[in-house]
């Protein structure tokens, strides 16, 4: 764990130390054509691969990530959000999911993320962007466990069927972008049991994420 958040915040001081280099960065005129722009608003699609890391992998299997986001710039920064869907590529491993009063085996049908992402560009050369990116939300693991009718009954949320794994998601990384299509690599931190024990303590809170982008316009 400690090791994990000292790599996760090494790699976001890096990127915004390099980020604030004079000697390395020239993006005045690159935001200022942003601004000029009619349509600001840019809508676009990803695919790649999440890739389960340390205690996780033990737990998990690589996935097949997937997700739409939608963004705009703003001053010098690019706020977007995302919404991914990540699908096991195989026979997914099983887990003790933890209830109250007693633990069940359980397998990942889905996972699922919901991200606010913050990025700027580090080195802009015509029309190649390479941006350090910032981002944080929330991460659920759907399982194969279905929700008894009488504990649905007196939960929050009834239209939930099935029993998931919800924590933090932090991530971090780069984009490398040429016109519209790019690539993009993150690191992410997703804490397990950080509300509320469901897991076992070990089960493994890092990935990196590959993929590749395009954005419609």
């Amino acid at each position: 764990m400690r090791t994990g958040c000292l790599i996760f915040i090494f790699i976001l001081i890096s990127t915004t130390n390099f980020a604030q280099s004079k000697d390395t960065i020239q993006y005045g005129n690159y935001f200022a054509k942003q601004k000029e722009k009619k349509d600001s608003w840019i809508f676009g699609t990803e695919m790649g691969m999440w890739i389960p890391i340390g205690n996780l992998s033990h737990h998990m299997i690589p996935n097949i990530n997937t997700g739409l986001g939608i963004g705009h710039p703003i001053h010098r920064f690019r706020i977007d959000l995302y919404l991914n869907f990540y699908f096991p590529m195989g026979y997914p491993k099983e887990f003790n999911y933890y209830l109250p009063d007693t633990s069940l085996l359980a397998k990942p049908v889905v996972n699922k993320s919901f991200r606010l992402q913050v990025s700027k560009p580090i080195v802009v050369y015509r029309k190649i962007v390479l941006e350090g990116l910032f981002g944080m939300g929330v991460h659920g693991i759907d399982t194969n466990l279905q929700i008894p009718d009488s504990v649905r009954q007196n939960a929050k949320n009834k239209d939930r069927t099935y029993y998931q794994v919800s924590t933090l998601l932090l991530t971090t990384g780069v984009k490398f972008r040429h016109r519209r299509l790019g690539i993009n690599v993150q690191f992410n931190c997703i804490p397990q049991n950080l509300f509320y024990q469901q897991v076992v303590n070990d089960f493994g809170n890092y990935s990196f994420t590959y993929s590749i982008f395009y954005k419609f316009f």
